[in-house]
């Protein structure tokens, strides 16, 4: 295990040598064919989250990461962000992650297509550029994640109306000379298990104009009523199906589990499960970050905290010792 908290060599690395992929530990799940690019790793996976335990606003902030990082005993590759349209980015705690050697994910919330076509906010998204290329250090962005999703109906005109909108925005933070920014592509994993109206693959802005494929994943069982009980490789695995054929490191984004109050420690043997299938099963993930936080929807809550019980949080924190998912070590 590494030393407490060390500091990390690969990001101040990367920030030197962007276009640099991470020296990496030998691993049996060894994927030679791996697509390549900014934070790309040749083996293993980065171990992340974002933390919320307690629904507050910002995501995220020093104090719940540090926090989460002493009960695990070990430092967070990366860390998301949540942040509205209207919020500044950059300003809830990236600053320290990059200090910390963590890698910032910032998760941008989006407005509609056509007032990002029509060209009205191009200032505001140039400003938004400037904020994250101010942090002088690689940042992940989460651009207008899960387009296909049907809360962003109302915003979305079309699948072509959501590209041409995510190549302004791109174009817009390259003349920006916002370099730093890692762009992810993100869907839910859901959409990929169901028959929607449009594809989720539809809204792919095309492999020039993306670095990163991500997707969102819960397991919804026994919080959401009817919900049926599934494991890691059942949610993800015909989003993977797609995503590993397409030259683009890979990431689930966001992933959870709640406690089965009929069956003690199913949480845990979930957690257990993922990781041996990421491992395994699922080679070409290259970061897993955790949505450690409660939701309440239409009545339901839904504790998705990695530490909602005491074996929950050593299946998760066992996860996190394993050297695959600490692939730059100290």
């Amino acid at each position: 295990m590494r030393p407490s908290l060390a500091p990390r060599v690969l990001l101040v690395a990367l920030t030197c040598a962007f276009s640099l992929t991470a020296t990496v530990i030998p691993s049996p799940a060894a994927a030679a064919t791996r697509p390549t690019g900014p934070l790309s790793l040749s083996t293993g996976s980065y171990f992340g989250a974002l933390v919320n335990p307690d629904r507050s606003t910002p995501s995220s902030t020093p104090a719940e990461v540090t926090s989460l990082q002493t009960q695990i005993g070990r430092r967070l590759d990366i860390v998301n962000h949540f942040y509205t349209y209207d919020q500044a980015l950059g300003t809830q705690g990236e600053v320290q992650d990059i200090a910390g050697g963590r890698i910032p994910m910032v998760t941008w919330g989006a407005t509609s297509t056509t007032s990002i076509n029509n060209g009205s906010q191009d200032a505001y998204i140039t400003a938004q550029a400037n904020r994250l290329k101010n942090l002088g250090s690689p940042v992940i962005l989460r651009y207008f994640h899960e387009p296909e999703g049907a809360y962003r109906k109302t915003i979305v005109s079309s699948a072509a109306a959501y590209i041409a909108a995510w190549r302004r925005a791109r174009l817009l933070f390259a003349t920006a000379g916002a370099t730093n920014v890692v762009w992810m592509f993100t869907t839910t994993a859901y959409s990929f298990r169901v028959v929607p109206a449009t594809s989720p693959q539809a809204y792919y802005p095309g492999n020039d104009h993306v670095d990163w494929i991500a997707a969102d994943g819960y397991n919804f069982a026994p919080g959401k009523p009817g919900a049926k009980w599934n494991n890691f490789q059942t949610i993800f695995g015909k989003w993977y199906a797609w995503a590993s054929t397409m030259p683009k490191p890979l990431m689930v984004a966001e992933y959870g589990v709640m406690e089965d109050p009929a069956i003690p420690n199913r949480k845990a043997a979930w957690y257990d499960e993922m990781r041996a299938t990421v491992t395994t099963s699922m080679p070409l993930i290259q970061g897993v970050v955790a949505w450690s936080t409660t939701n309440t929807k239409e009545g339901n809550v839904y504790n998705w905290n990695v530490d909602s019980s005491p074996s929950a949080l050593a299946a998760w924190k066992a996860m996190g010792d394993d050297p695959y998912f600490d692939p730059t070590g100290p």
